[in-house]
C-alpha cells in the first residue's frame, strides 16, 4: 500500500474515533438529564419554627423518611422543601407525622 493510502486510512480511523467519542459524550449527557427527572419536590407549610435549630429539627425529621433525598426548612417563610425520589410513593401523611414528632405542625 502506498503512503497516500495509509494516510487516508489513518484519517478515517481518527474520524471514526472522534465520532464515537462524541456519541458517547452525548449519551452520557442525556443520562445525566434523566437522573434529574428521577426526583420531585414537595413543599410543606410548617408552623412553630422560630430559629435555625428548629429548621434543623424539621430537616432531620423529613430526611429520615423513606424516599426522601434531601430536605430544607426555612423558619422565616414557614416552609419545608422536600426532594423525593420520583418513583417513591411518598405519603404526605408520613411526612406530616415526622414533622409533628419533631414538635412542629404541618398546615393544610
Amino acid at each position: 500500500m502506498s503512503g497516500k493510502g495509509l494516510k487516508s486510512i489513518k484519517v478515517l480511523l481518527l474520524a471514526g474515533i472522534v465520532f464515537f467519542a462524541g456519541v458517547a459524550f452525548l449519551a452520557n449527557s442525556y443520562a445525566e438529564d434523566d437522573a434529574s427527572d428521577a426526583k420531585k419536590e414537595v413543599v410543606l407549610k410548617v408552623s412553630g419554627m422560630t430559629c435555625a435549630e428548629c429548621e434543623g429539627k424539621v430537616k432531620s425529621a423529613l430526611e429520615g423518611c423513606d424516599g426522601v433525598i434531601k430536605a430544607t426548612a426555612d423558619h422565616k417563610t414557614g416552609e419545608a422543601v422536600v426532594e423525593v425520589e420520583a418513583a417513591a410513593e411518598i405519603n404526605a401523611d408520613a411526612l406530616s407525622k415526622a414533622v409533628e414528632k419533631a414538635g412542629f405542625k404541618v398546615e393544610g
